[in-house]
């Protein structure tokens, strides 16, 4: 680090009587925010002694030394600077962890763990600016993001957009979880200028045959060849942008009976299988081994809702339910009531085909009870948005027509200040690619972001 950097650091550094060396790092005891800064701190220290550990060892003494001083310099300031007592309200974790960061990106730039801890940790302690600047580095060193740092640029960018609004604070917490949501599922929506009707696909619903149908009608395609790959013409042809004038259509499907379609046809080991070697690779699971309903559940169950894989995602998030209220719901236990109601917008009737691996699957009665309990966890929403059951047995919603209420509808908002919030995140989110393609656009996603 340059002498300049480290007078600067100077500066930064607060200071608290109560601070105090435990466990090779300075914490503000009892504080969760410090334990938390204490853990990168010491991620990092594994991640430093890995290369050198004489060398590196040395140097990671040689900080704690320096943050000590730094502390002790400080507590001689008895200044009023509001800008002082403002730095204060930081633990010297961080800067500790601050320092071993900027030391050793300095040393090893290219270094991937450093990178991705630092990415990880501005995102909750600094501007944004640094943790875009270092998930830059990662792009152009790997070609990709983890979902995960992408998912964090996602929340803190549109918190970042969203809390200064003059609303009250649950008007908010809504709004973001709305704004991130829609974020994640907006590529399940297909649009396009002459289709009435704005539909969201749901897999595992039939979408295979819903998009063909669509496609064949709407996209001017060749009928054989959409065949070919439904999704593929779909999903470049029907996705231009959101005319939220128009009605917004889904085909829910039970819960029960969507989760066993999805893990008959998605979790086949040794099969090339696109969705099986991304659930494997995001939970540690053996390619080669068979995975059961309780291990899957157990691995979904952890996972933030808008990140699990499409096929097994609950189906409130992917119809955006917080921020999208759905003129027409259908169900697939109903199927012929969508197909009358397409008809007479227009949608070529000849066109629908069912692709079907329902042949000797279990039923949601067969299941063993703890497992029908996992998936009612997990989908728990859309039992009770779209009117199912819980009872195994009752396989069709108790109503197909949903009175679907929205607490706060950001996304439709009309008040001038909310509106310029949304235009906002619409220019570094909703229009990203990513939304739009499986090779996702992060090089635009990030320059968005810093621009």
């Amino acid at each position: 680090m340059s002498q300049a950097s480290r007078s600067n650091s100077k500066k930064m550094i607060p200071s608290s009587p109560e601070s105090g060396l435990i466990d090779e790092g300075f914490i503000f005891p009892g504080s969760k925010k410090d334990k938390e800064n204490q853990k990168f701190a010491t991620k990092l220290k594994s991640i430093i002694m890995s290369g050198n550990p004489a060398n590196n060892l040395e140097e990671y003494e040689k900080s704690l030394k320096y943050a000590k001083a730094m502390s002790t310099s400080q507590q001689k300031d008895t200044g009023n600077n509001s800008e002082i007592k403002k730095l204060r309200e930081k633990s010297i974790a961080f800067y500790q962890a601050q320092y071993y960061m900027e030391e050793y990106l300095n040393r090893s730039h290219n270094n991937v763990d450093l990178l991705l801890v630092s990415a990880e940790f501005y995102l909750r302690e600094a501007p944004l600016n640094y943790s875009y600047k270092y998930s830059k580095i990662i792009f152009e060193l790997l070609g990709s993001l983890t979902i995960n740092l992408i998912y964090s640029l996602v929340t803190n960018i549109t918190k970042s957009h969203i809390q200064p609004i003059n609303k009250n604070q649950n008007y908010k917490d809504i709004a973001i979880d709305a704004a991130i949501e829609y974020y994640f599922n907006a590529k399940f929506i297909l649009s396009r200028k002459e289709m009435p009707f704005n539909f969201i696909y749901c897999p595992k619903n039939a979408c295979t045959s819903l998009k063909f149908s669509l496609a064949c009608t709407y996209a001017q395609t060749d009928k054989e060849m959409t065949k070919i790959n439904p999704h593929k013409i779909a999903n470049y042809c029907l996705h231009e942008n959101i005319d939220f004038k128009k009605e917004f259509v889904i085909v829910t499907r039970n819960p029960y009976l969507r989760f066993i379609s999805a893990y008959r046809n998605k979790i086949i080991p040794g099969k090339i299988n696109k969705a099986f070697i991304r659930i494997c690779e995001q939970y540690g699971f053996n390619k080669n081994n068979d995975i059961s309903m309780d291990q899957l559940l157990d691995a979904l169950l952890q996972t933030k809702t808008n990140l699990i894989d499409g096929h097994f995602r609950p189906q409130s998030k992917i119809f955006c339910s917080l921020s999208i209220k759905p003129t027409k719901i259908f169900s697939l236990e109903y199927f012929n009531e969508y197909k009358i109601y397409a008809q007479q917008k227009g949608v070529k009737s000849d066109s629908y085909f069912i692709q079907s691996s329902s042949k000797n699957a279990p039923l949601p009665q067969d299941l063993e009870r703890h497992v029908r309990t996992k998936i009612y966890r997990l989908y728990e929403r859309d039992f009770l948005l779209y009117g199912y059951s819980s009872n195994p047995l009752t396989r069709t919603p108790t109503h197909s027509k949903l009175n679907h209420e929205l607490e706060y509808n950001f996304l439709s908002d009309t008040d001038i200040e909310v509106r310029k919030t949304i235009n906002s995140l619409n220019k570094k989110l909703f229009n990203e690619p990513f939304l739009r393609s499986k090779n996702y656009s992060v090089k635009g996603f990030i320059n968005n972001l810093i621009s």
